[in-house]
């Protein structure tokens, strides 16, 4: 059972990371938009 929950746990964790990850690469896309706009 502590196997699973430690499974579980780092399953979240790594899709948060991913989520973080995928929210930069938008703000950074964004900047440079915005960037060569001006």
């Amino acid at each position: 059972m502590i196997y699973v929950e430690f499974c579980l746990s780092f399953l979240i964790l790594m899709c948060i990371v991913f989520s973080f990850k995928i929210m930069d690469k938008g703000n950074i896309m964004n900047l440079n938009y915005l960037y060569l706009k001006n």
